[in-house]
């Protein structure tokens, strides 16, 4: 009877194994999947509060015309070519958001770039704002910090978001990078700064489109779904495993043999 529980024990600390390693499995894959669907959006931008019906039936032919309507026909001296443009959602009350999706990355950042510089863009009476494209994970990453900005701004502290997901603060004659908000920072913006004073200044993440070709992930976007559904099947019946030993181990425990 010892050698059976003897066996048991080993069995439920190598399911227990087993189990720890796909977990990390598969929070890795989710990592890397996002990072690809992070990279697949990185031609994107939405624009904010055109109005409904404004483009008509030719959304890509009104964004391209739109751009240098903004702008200036100056930062333009070649047409804009836009891939696709739709608007996000349903049909509301609200105002949809449009997702546009440039032909050429550096149209996209040039977009950002005077879209920044401007400060305020407006569109006859409506002002409109321009916003990188990210996938819902790291838009959830970035969202931790809005409690901070909103303190940010009303103290006039100079702030920028940085991918994947770090607040970036000018702090004297440098910037200073945060990955996530404490709930005493939260409260008072002015403990980043000073955390910043007593720490190392950070190396910036590269955005996707910042990473080198040797960085790139040689995984398709359906190959690592794939993965991780193996592995989510995997996990559950060393589950399913791990709950059966359990139960034959208390049951060696409480028989009086």
């Amino acid at each position: 009877m010892e050698i059976r529980v003897e066996a048991n024990e080993d069995n439920l600390t190598d399911a227990r194994t087993r189990i720890g390693k796909m977990e990390k499995e598969i929070a890795f894959l989710k990592e890397k999947t996002d990072d690809l669907e992070n990279r697949s959006r990185r031609s994107n931008v939405k624009i904010v509060n055109i109005p409904e019906r404004a483009e008509g039936n030719d959304a890509v032919g009104y964004v391209e015309r739109l751009l240098p309507r903004l702008f200036g026909e100056e930062h333009f001296p070649a047409p804009v070519v836009i891939e696709r443009a739709h608007r996000l959602g349903k049909a509301a009350e609200r105002v949809r958001p449009i997702l546009v999706k440039f032909l050429n990355y550096r149209d996209k950042d040039k977009v950002l770039r005077l879209a920044r510089n401007k400060g305020t863009v407006y569109l006859d009476t409506n002002r409109v704002s321009f916003y990188p494209d990210y996938s819902i994970e790291v838009q959830r990453r970035m969202a931790a910090f809005n409690e901070v900005k909103k303190k940010l701004r009303e103290k006039n502290i100079e702030y920028a978001s940085r991918y994947p997901a770090k607040l970036r603060i000018r702090h004297r004659e440098g910037f200073k990078l945060f990955s996530t908000p404490s709930e005493k920072q939260k409260s008072n913006p002015r403990e980043l700064l000073d955390v910043a004073n007593k720490r190392e200044p950070q190396q910036e993440i590269s955005r996707p489109d910042d990473i080198d070709s040797s960085d790139v992930i040689i995984l398709s976007y359906p190959q690592a779904l794939q993965n991780i559904s193996f592995i989510s099947i995997s996990l559950s019946s060393s589950l399913s495993s791990l709950l059966y030993w359990s139960s034959l181990l208390s049951d060696a425990e409480s028989s009086p043999y």
